[in-house]
C-alpha cells in the first residue's frame, strides 16, 4: 500500500541507498518484478527476516524523532486559542 512504499522509500532515503535502488530496479523489473530480491541485495542483508528486523527498529526510531519535532514544534508555533481580555479593558468599556 501507500503508506508502506512511502516508508520503505524514506527508510532508503535516510540510508543513501534510495536511488541506487531505483536504479537496480528499473533495471531488473523482467527478473526482479516485486524487487523484493534488488531490496534485500541493495540494504545487503542476507535474509527476508533481517531486513524485516532493521526496517521495523527504523520505523519506531522515525517515528520517535518525529515526535519530538512535532513537540518542539507546537511549543514555537501561534496558537488558534481565543485570547481573554483583561477584565479591566472589560471594566472600562462597560463604564463608557
Amino acid at each position: 500500500d501507500y503508506a508502506h512504499a512511502r516508508y520503505v522509500c524514506l527508510f532508503l532515503q535516510e540510508q543513501q541507498l534510495l536511488e541506487p535502488f531505483y536504479r537496480k530496479l528499473r533495471s531488473r523489473a523482467e527478473i526482479d518484478p516485486t524487487g523484493w530480491q534488488t531490496l534485500r541485495e541493495i540494504v545487503a542483508v542476507s535474509s527476508d527476516s533481517d531486513l524485516d528486523t532493521d526496517f521495523r527498529r527504523w520505523v519506531v526510531k522515525y517515528h520517535k524523532t518525529q515526535r519530538q519535532r512535532t513537540a518542539r514544534s507546537d511549543r514555537m508555533s501561534l496558537s488558534m486559542k481565543p485570547i481573554e481580555p483583561p477584565t479591566e479593558a472589560i471594566a472600562a468599556d462597560v463604564g463608557k
